[in-house]
């Protein structure tokens, strides 16, 4: 899935540097899946909640919220769409508790622009030059990507703000590389596990010293792994 946006997920690691590892082993985890709802999501994050049309993400336990809309993949034709995650905000608990602040971290755009569709169809890509044109364009692409059955030019148009959009925050907004191990004790936090219950891990001793960061995942714990929490195998390297 496409993360949309990167900007507010290095504001909130950089203002709560306790939560920026878990933050990158979740952001890696969205963009690696392709997930078509959210009954395939909890299969993953398994803590997740759906609610009022956000869904929630715990962050060091319940210390910290990810609040954000899905907008899940959907098959058209022969393809699958890549789906897009919406960061709204990142609250800690009491922050949580007051609903008003769940989308504070949406912001637009006074400038009007053309409609992303009306570029399709005079063939004028516009590329992305500032955080005020990203704000405006996440907007217009979250009103896209919730249509339930969009036009090829919708299609066309959704493809290319999602390019721009990308785009623009790897050079602006690079996110830290996830560590494997990170990834995988956030979907044990998630699934309330243990290392004892990580038998894909093979012995005790063995999963001690992988958890420790002391040995590398072998191929066969990553396929395993990949398989207990419904995650492409890439989720770990």
């Amino acid at each position: 899935m496409v993360v949309v946006t990167h900007k507010h997920l290095i504001e909130a690691a950089a203002e709560y540097p306790d939560a920026a590892a878990e933050l990158a082993a979740l952001e890696h985890i969205i963009e690696e899946s392709r997930w078509q709802s959210f009954v395939e999501l909890r299969a993953t994050v398994a803590d997740a909640d759906a609610v009022d049309g956000y869904v929630i993400f715990n962050v060091r336990g319940t210390r910290y919220r990810l609040i954000t809309v899905m907008h899940y993949a959907r098959t058209r034709g022969e393809r699958l769409t890549q789906g897009h995650c919406y960061i709204r905000s990142f609250l800690t608990h009491k922050q949580y508790d007051n609903k008003s602040n769940w989308g504070q971290g949406v912001r637009i755009m006074s400038t009007v622009l053309a409609s992303p569709v009306t570029f399709i169809q005079q063939g004028a890509p516009h590329l992305i030059h500032s955080d005020e044109e990203l704000a405006y364009y996440t907007r217009e692409l979250f009103k896209l990507t919730a249509l339930e059955n969009p036009t090829d030019d919708e299609v066309e148009a959704i493809d290319l703000l999602t390019l721009l959009v990308k785009n623009y925050e790897d050079e602006k907004y690079p996110l830290p590389n996830a560590d494997p191990i990170e990834v995988l004790r956030y979907l044990m936090q998630s699934h309330g596990l243990s290392q004892k219950d990580l038998t894909e891990l093979g012995s005790k001793a063995s999963a001690s010293m992988i958890l420790g960061g002391k040995r590398n995942l072998t191929i066969g714990h990553i396929q395993a792994l990949s398989q207990r929490f419904a995650v492409p195998a890439s989720v770990f390297l």
